[in-house]
């Protein structure tokens, strides 16, 4: 009796249940016969609605409570139950579907006689006289049934595991060889492309040295022409001190001097009678800035056009003060080659002084001819 007791124990451990359960007290008989009385018609059912309604009502026929499990426990009744397994309209679930057996020679538990329910044998229990026959029908049979199930489910799912390993073994070996033709197509344009830049680097390099080089080479005509000029500038300051060994006496004096020496300087009649007018305090600074204005203009015409205006170079050169504009429209005249009045539009000056005394102030208006290479001067006197 010991070892049975223990017998059970161990099997409902490796059953994987709960070793302390109750015992089965009823048999597959009374089972179905209770089932079919908790069902609605004679047709076909839904063998869990009508199971729940059955252990609501009567709870005893819990087969959870006694390790086994509804669906194989309805299996030992087919004697008397007959069972179908449908698919839900999904087709993914399947569920068991039960009615009374009515093959000829098997009957409906529920017609079974009254003195057959009162002649009715006590459930089977562990540790009777045919205590042996019970552990195999009632313990190892459904567990085996049970384990098997089990072990079927398992090596379903062990095939479908290696199948998809298989598969994803497959997958992978492909995808290796698709990365290392990749890596191998990268590696190679990889080196396309630093040939490349290599090369084009070479190249702006190449087309950097010849540019340079050009800059270099201007540059060292440039220097020489620099010199030239210098010399030049050098030897006409001599000639010009030579030849004017002394200061102006009026604006007047300096106009007449600049107009025979500066070749680039063109006076208007309004210039001339402007500066005879003008009592300015320093005429040998006019002449000084008439100098200026007449080596600028000669700078200013050898340059490209667009590359600076001859405003900006007399600023950039003698810090002259000069206003490109006047409040007010300023012509100024003088004769033409065919005796004729000519009147023109000058805005730029230079500007002396910003006082209203005419001996501390004076402006000289004129305009920058690239066309004709000259720089015309229509007034140089006191503010117009």
């Amino acid at each position: 009796m010991e070892n049975l007791n223990q017998l059970e124990e161990t099997l409902r451990s490796l059953s994987g249940e709960d070793a302390h359960l109750e015992p089965v007290e009823f048999t597959p008989n009374e089972f179905a016969e209770t089932l079919l009385s908790y069902t609605k018609s004679e047709g076909w059912e839904q063998f869990s609605s009508v199971y729940s309604r059955m252990i609501t009502a009567e709870p005893r026929f819990n087969l959870k409570k006694i390790g086994l499990r509804p669906v194989e426990f309805l299996n030992q009744c087919s004697e008397f139950i007959e069972i179908e397994e449908r698919f839900d309209k999904y087709h993914t679930n399947k569920f068991e579907w039960i009615r009374a057996r009515t093959e000829p020679g098997q009957g409906d538990p529920r017609l079974v006689s009254s003195e057959k329910k009162v002649q009715r044998r006590e459930p089977p229990r562990l540790g009777g006289g045919d205590s042996e026959g019970l552990v195999t029908r009632w313990v190892l049979r459904p567990i085996s049934r049970m384990l098997s199930q089990r072990i079927r489910v398992l090596e379903k799912n062990l095939r479908g595991v290696s199948d998809k390993n298989e598969r994803l073994s497959s997958d992978n070996s492909s995808l290796e060889s698709d990365v290392s033709g990749l890596s191998t197509e990268r590696d190679k344009w990889k080196k396309r492309h630093d040939s490349l830049r290599k090369e084009k680097r070479d190249e702006e390099y190449e087309s950097k040295d010849s540019y340079i080089q050009s800059l270099r080479e201007k540059i060292t005509v440039l220097e020489r022409e620099n010199d030239n000029l210098n010399s030049r500038l050098e030897e006409a300051s001599v000639i010009v001190s030579e030849s004017h060994p002394r200061d102006p006496e009026s604006v007047l004096d300096a106009v007449e001097w600049a107009e025979g020496k500066f070749d680039t300087l063109l006076f208007f009649d309004d210039a001339r009678k402007s500066a005879k007018n003008s009592p300015y305090h320093s005429p040998s600074r006019v002449l000084e800035t008439l100098g200026k204005m007449d080596k600028t203009g000669k700078k200013w015409f050898r340059l490209k056009a667009g590359f600076s205006s001859y405003e900006s170079l007399l600023r950039d050169e003698w810090s002259l003060n000069i206003a490109e504009s006047d409040s007010v429209k300023r012509e100024f005249g003088t004769i033409n080659a065919k005796g004729e009045w000519l009147n023109v539009e000058m805005q730029s000056h230079i500007k002396f002084g910003v006082q209203m005394d005419p001996r501390k102030t004076l402006r000289i208006y004129y305009i920058a001819s690239r066309e004709h290479e000259r720089i015309f001067i229509g007034w140089c006197g006191q503010h117009p």
